[in-house]
């Protein structure tokens, strides 16, 4: 503020420009390399990474991420975005926020969700259904003499589903430590892929809770097909759906778990893409994108080369 005679006129404080220097170059050079050091000499394959479900890529596991947390000299703060606990459904979504030892100051952040509707947590295999209440007739999925039920003991993966979630989520935060992104990649491979992992983001949104309808709803699309044709990326829809869903809105809440029986009346033919592959197999048989691949003997998505029709065709003369 500056004063003349008796008029009196105030100077705003612009903040200063943003401005790299040859010092924070350097630092980041060091950081980079120091960050590739210890993930490719601390990280043991198929314990602290391994290949990701449903998938033929690498991903980075728990005790990798707690490894190089403490290396980084960080502790991880959690905060509940959303959650849900019926006698339906537990759905967490966690935050966590990587803090340094040294500074107490935030150095990265991650979000991680999970969800019984997930089939690992949603199902249970039983010998005798009848025990439940459920018909043999009337159950689609059979393996070796037992039969896929609702799991019976949702009420009791409360502590699970907040332990997984809270895992993905320091998973999550640790790949945005300085220089980790990259060095993962070179360790892990970046292959680029011909079409979306159209199984990976089904099974993201399974994580967190949602139906198809509600991922459509909460995108503002018709089919996520056409998320895609706007020049978004699946990463970015599952960033928006997290967003929204922290919200809190109640439109948002996961549906209630239904059990599904194969539609007789289903056109094969009417099949042409994966995309509608799955649908029809979450529909019909209600079957995640990576159980699809599974069944048909795959890998990952990317290896299926026969007609989404005839893919149809074996899951449904199994059920």
């Amino acid at each position: 503020m500056e004063q003349k005679g008796t008029e009196v006129s105030v100077v705003e404080a612009r903040p200063p420009a943003l401005k790299l220097t040859e010092e924070a170059i350097a630092t980041i050079q060091s950081n980079i390399q120091m960050a590739e050091r210890l993930v490719m000499s601390v990280l043991e394959k198929d314990v602290d990474y391994g290949i990701h479900l449903g998938t033929d890529s690498f991903a980075l596991r728990d005790p990798g991420a707690s490894k190089i947390i403490n290396a980084f000299n960080c502790y991880p703060d959690h905060k509940i975005l959303y959650s849900q606990e019926t006698e339906e459904i537990i759905t967490f979504q966690i935050q966590a926020n990587l803090i340094s030892r040294q500074t107490g100051n935030l150095v990265a952040t991650g979000i991680g969700s999970c969800s019984t509707m997930e089939s690992k947590y949603g199902y249970r295999w039983v010998e005798n259904p009848e025990d439940y209440g459920y018909k043999r007739d009337e159950l689609t999925r059979r393996r070796r003499g037992k039969y896929r039920i609702p799991n019976p003991e949702i009420a009791d993966l409360g502590n699970t589903i907040l332990k997984m979630a809270t895992k993905r989520a320091e998973v999550d935060a640790c790949e945005s430590l300085p220089g980790v992104g990259s060095a993962l990649k070179k360790l892990f491979g970046s292959p680029e892929r011909k079409q979306p992992d159209w199984a990976g983001f089904w099974g993201r949104v399974a994580q967190l809770g949602l139906s198809e309808q509600q991922v459509h709803e909460m995108l503002g699309v018709t089919s996520v097909n056409h998320w895609i044709a706007q020049g978004k990326t699946l990463d970015q829809a599952i960033r928006t759906l997290s967003e929204r869903l922290s919200h809190g809105p109640e439109s948002s809440a996961p549906p209630t778990r239904k059990v599904t029986t194969t539609k007789a009346e289903r056109d094969s033919t009417a099949i042409k893409t994966i995309n509608e592959l799955f649908k029809a197999c979450f529909d019909d048989f209600n079957m995640q994108p990576d159980q699809v691949i599974r069944e048909l003997g795959y890998s990952s998505q990317s290896d299926i080369t026969e007609l989404p029709s005839e893919c149809y065709k074996k899951i449904a003369a199994v059920r």
